[in-house]
């Protein structure tokens, strides 16, 4: 299956007090040729053909203005933080699954992904020649919720590895040649999917996206399925729903879920008209 993007715009937002998202975008600068256009509500404003890039000092999981922006997908360029800090190049939707957000965002309420875009990013990390770096989707988490379709792009790990410039280097080249590749040319995929079960890092569903070309939009890790008043599948409405592209079927993580857990899952997909594959 292809899908011809050619029309679309690009805006990348950049966090200027985040060295990994500051270091990306001054890659983009130097090497890729975006030039300073001015100002946007206080924001510098570089512009490269279909993309424009903005600088802005707010935190990226409550950069709630990208709403306004008038381009029609959102990339985020920020750091990536992992508790075991392994180095890591993430690609993920947003949204909270839960009525408590940590990180900004609405209560139980899921922006739009952008599968294909996040394809694209997923693809060109894979093959950055980086040793010991996870190259790997996240589930959908933090903020923030925004109507247009987005999508975060991630470079970082521990506290060193959010200094190396020339990590951050080789993923703002990943992620600038996968927007050239998304805006410019047929982006080859099987189809477009949700994924429920696993873990934060979804393994299986990475594997998916790079041996079949399976588009993932939202995730739904097993720890967001339940929620201290019993279920969470209230919100596979949203996953599915809120996304660029039509999801097609849904993946579920079999062996990560009890079996009662997956009755409850396959009884809101079968109500929901939306078919499922085991992985």
């Amino acid at each position: 299956m292809t899908n011809e993007l050619g029309a679309l715009t690009i805006a990348l937002i950049y966090d200027l007090n985040n060295t990994p998202s500051r270091n990306m975008a001054e890659r983009m600068i130097v090497e890729r040729g975006f030039k300073e256009k001015g100002e946007h509500n206080g924001m510098r404003v570089f512009e490269l053909g279909k993309m424009r890039m903005y600088e802005t000092g707010t935190e990226l999981v409550r950069a709630d203005f990208a709403e306004e922006l008038k381009e029609d997908v959102i990339y985020f360029v920020c750091s990536h933080f992992s508790a075991a800090g392994k180095p890591a190049m993430t690609t993920h939707p947003t949204g909270n699954w839960t009525a408590n957000p940590m990180l900004g965002g609405k209560p139980k309420t899921l922006s739009t992904a952008a599968p294909l875009a996040m394809l694209c990013a997923l693809r060109h990390i894979s093959k950055v020649d980086a040793p010991n770096t996870d190259r790997v989707y996240e589930a959908t988490h933090h903020g923030p919720t925004i109507d247009k379709p987005s999508l975060f792009i991630e470079f970082g790990g521990d506290e060193k590895t959010r200094q190396d410039k020339k990590g951050a280097m080789l993923a703002a080249d990943a992620f600038y040649d996968s927007m050239v590749d998304y805006l410019d040319k047929k982006v080859e995929h099987s189809k477009v999917v949700v994924g429920i079960g696993g873990t934060h890092y979804p393994q299986k569903f990475t594997a998916l996206a790079l041996e079949k070309g399976y588009a993932f939009g939202h995730m739904m890790p097993k720890h967001s399925v339940s929620n201290a008043n019993g279920d969470n599948l209230d919100m596979l409405d949203q996953a599915i729903s809120r996304s660029q592209e039509k999801v097609e079927a849904a993946v579920i993580d079999w062996k990560s879920m009890g079996s009662p857990v997956r009755v409850s899952i396959i009884k809101r997909l079968n109500a929901l008209g939306l078919d499922y594959e085991r992985v």
